[in-house]
């Protein structure tokens, strides 16, 4: 068993809830009774796990996690806020420079205090370890796994997660496949290409330039998606 507790973003609820292995994201909601809307994440401005994915393995004892709708996840603090931080933050350095002191009428900057400004960057970038990057491949970074069959994993957007296999030929051709795409795909010119295969399961036909590969492929679907929730 794992705790873990839910923030409710809209409400700020607090739930504490005690999760056993192999408990899902649509389980944890419906033990909250919060409508089928609502979207389980690892943390404010995370895309969320899909209905059916496995929280308990991807949430450590004690974690936090918020559940929301798809229209609450990924906005930051309202624009207002966002401005007066940068702006506060912006002041304090040129005050620290000294470049809000009075220096000139013309200008009201001295060329010292210009100096001192842009040399500010380089130290502060400088003088700290470089982030290393991320090579990995898309499909990786995403929590895609390869096996013996193809790979598994799930395409992911900010209004909902849902689970797709891929499987390769020896040729090098990728087929991609979505479980229970939703609804809305349905006003997407591009919903004629999902074709059902039974039980839930529908067969993406990818092709164009931009389908290239087994990571443009999930970038792609992952596109669709997206789109078809915006309209």
């Amino acid at each position: 068993m794992k705790s873990i507790t839910v923030v409710v973003a809209a409400t700020n609820q607090v739930n504490e809830l005690a999760i056993k292995p192999g408990t899902t994201a649509k389980e944890i909601l419906q033990q909250m009774n919060l409508p089928d809307s609502y979207v389980l994440t690892s943390g404010r401005g995370q895309e969320p796990w899909g209905a059916d994915e496995n929280v308990y393995a991807a949430v450590v004892d004690g974690a936090k996690v918020y559940a929301s709708t798809p229209v609450e996840v990924g906005f930051g603090p309202p624009l207002p806020l966002v401005f007066l931080c940068t702006g506060a933050f912006v002041w304090y350095v040129l005050r620290c420079l000294g470049v809000t002191k009075k220096t000139s009428r013309r200008s009201g900057l001295s060329s010292r205090n210009l100096t001192s400004l842009s040399s500010l960057i380089p130290a502060y970038v400088n003088g700290r370890p470089v982030v290393q990057q991320d090579n990995r491949p898309y499909w990786a970074k995403r929590g895609w796994c390869s096996n013996r069959h193809g790979y598994s994993g799930w395409y992911r957007t900010k209004f909902g997660s849902w689970e797709g296999l891929a499987t390769k030929s020896p040729s090098g051709a990728i087929k991609l496949y979505i479980h229970k795409p939703p609804r809305l795909l349905g006003r997407h010119p591009k919903a004629q290409c999902f074709f059902s295969q039974g039980n839930g399961w529908y067969l993406v036909h990818t092709h164009g330039p931009r389908v290239r590969d087994l990571n443009s492929g999930i970038m792609r679907v992952e596109q669709i998606l997206a789109e078809a929730h915006r309209g």
